[in-house]
């Protein structure tokens, strides 16, 4: 669930295929996938990463995704469950009431794809627009309000143009 996931299949790819081979016999790379005609595995076989970079920048402006755009990634992390989803439905609603009538996508509230990690519960929200400031000033006015209406009972991480949604 990234953005990048098919800029890392090509690394990886890459990564794995370089190390065969390296002694005196020759080697092969057997690649099992369910998605053989994917770009990623079929530029990452033939080593043409302009090929790649053509085919991800396109998917990417298709979607607005970087680097036509911004994300901010929101986790609440909290060791009992209700207080993690009450803060991220909180949260949630505060977002949405904030980019009403604006370009701003608000994905979520949602469980993490990591939904726990060291005995603690984790939701996230995905915020994506294309003016990061106008991003940034809209964190900090819903965590203002959030404050102002309770004091909230999970912990709350804001990652700016995160490199990893996981």
């Amino acid at each position: 669930p990234d953005v990048r996931a098919g800029e890392r299949t090509v690394q990886w790819l890459t990564q794995v295929a370089g190390r065969a081979g390296r002694g005196k016999q020759p080697g092969e790379v057997i690649i099992q996938t369910y998605a053989p005609q994917h770009y990623s595995v079929v530029t990452a076989s033939r080593h043409d990463y302009h090929a790649f970079y053509e085919a991800e920048i396109a998917e990417r402006a298709s979607f607005n995704y970087p680097p036509f755009s911004h994300f901010i990634r929101i986790v609440i992390t909290a060791p009992v469950e209700q207080h993690t989803i009450d803060t991220a439905q909180t949260l949630g609603s505060l977002f949405c009431a904030l980019t009403e009538g604006t370009a701003i996508e608000v994905l979520g509230p949602t469980p993490a794809a990591l939904a726990k990690v060291k005995n603690k519960y984790r939701w996230q929200l995905v915020l994506k627009g294309s003016t990061l400031e106008l991003l940034r000033k809209l964190v900090r006015e819903a965590l203002k309000r959030l404050e102002a209406q309770a004091k909230p009972k999970a912990e709350i991480t804001i990652d700016v143009n995160p490199l990893s949604m996981l």
